[in-house]
């Protein structure tokens, strides 16, 4: 709904009502950021760094130890009558005055650290000094992040933590099988690069207002802008799960299409066993399929359908489950639920809604 519509609506002149859009604003972006867990940006932890890095090399087989995208956004802003600001803020390249965001996306599509709000004649590893910290002391030896030749990567501190495909001119080995390996590498990172890209379509395609120009006399406004786009990204990837990078890198568990088979234990009483003891009974799930899961790094996965034929008259389409218990996977979620599947996980996916925690 625009402004218009909204005046329209609430008998609100312009002026009152966009001092209710900026005071809400910001009671949307404390209530993401402090109570809704989905909509979470957090650096991953090293095993989910390595559940990361094997999703990302089942589809790049030479790369290893990749757990992430980085790549910089710049947004439109207004020109500001102060010289220093309308300077700062005046980007050379896009001819435009801007501001300059580093954002880092898994390849479940969520988003795992940003630097927003940074002047537009920043560049962009200028900007990522965050992302630096991050690298440097929460990650182990062996994960990187995948970039553009805009990012360093070398030097004492960032040694092999950010990988980059290799520039125009850049020198190659002696050795002919070397020199082709460093261009099929750098060629598999330059493909590998893409889902940054997709990943800042998805955040300006969803939220128009980041494609208008922003307020350049209010940084704190953008700010809280910028950040409630970006959680309201995480919520929406987790829970609805439209996201093109997670189609990509994490496709709906069992799209192979395996054999339809019906369960006979999954009657009405089995169905109140689950609801009761928060765990399905011996027999629940039916194996069709086996295969390495690579995910939060669970061995093996068996996946199945089953036909539910109680009264209630619930389906499921497919169902997957850990062969030594210690995890459970419901279609399309990427959430690690433990050894048990609690009754309200179950209720919720019957009713064909998705949650995650």
């Amino acid at each position: 709904m625009n402004e218009a519509s909204l005046q329209e609506t609430f008998a609100l002149v312009p002026s009152v009502l966009s001092r209710y859009l900026e005071f809400s604003l910001g009671i949307l972006a404390t209530v993401l950021r402090e109570n809704i867990r989905e909509a979470r940006i957090c650096w991953p932890t090293p095993a989910e760094m390595g559940a990361y890095a094997k999703t990302i090399r089942k589809r790049h087989r030479n790369i290893v130890g990749a757990f992430g995208f980085m790549d910089g956004l710049s947004l439109p802003v207004g020109t500001s009558s102060d010289p220093e600001i309308e300077q700062s803020t005046y980007n050379g390249w896009l001819h435009s005055h801007r501001i300059t965001n580093v954002l880092v996306f898994a390849p479940d599509g969520c988003i795992i650290s940003a630097q927003v709000n940074a002047p537009g004649s920043w560049h962009d590893s200028r900007t990522a000094t965050n992302v630096y910290q991050q690298l440097r002391t929460k990650t182990p030896n062996g994960y990187f992040l995948i970039a553009d030749t805009a990012f360093p990567r070398v030097g004492a501190d960032l040694a092999g933590k950010i990988q980059t495909p290799l520039k125009e001119r850049a020198r190659l080995a002696d050795d002919p099988n070397e020199a082709a390996q460093q261009i099929a590498y750098s060629n598999s990172i330059t493909s590998a690069r893409q889902p940054a890209e997709w990943g800042m379509r998805a955040l300006q395609g969803a939220y128009g207002r980041l494609r208008m120009p922003l307020d350049i006399n209010n940084p704190i406004g953008r700010r809280v802008l910028i950040e409630t786009c970006l959680r309201l990204h995480n919520l929406r990837t987790r829970l609805i799960g439209i996201n093109q990078i997670k189609r990509v890198y994490m496709p709906v568990w069992g799209s192979e299409t395996p054999k339809l088979i019906t369960n006979a234990g999954t009657s009405e009483r089995d169905l109140h066993y689950i609801l009761q003891h928060d765990r399905p009974p011996a027999g629940y799930y039916k194996t069709t399929t086996s295969r390495d899961l690579g995910l939060f790094g669970s061995p093996r996965v068996t996946s199945g359908r089953l036909i539910e034929s109680g009264p209630l008259d619930v389906r499921v389409r497919t169902c997957e489950h850990i062969e030594d218990g210690t995890a459970g996977l419901w279609e399309g979620s990427e959430r690690r639920v433990g050894s048990r599947t609690r009754a309200a996980d179950l209720r919720l996916y019957l009713h064909g809604v998705q949650g995650f925690h």
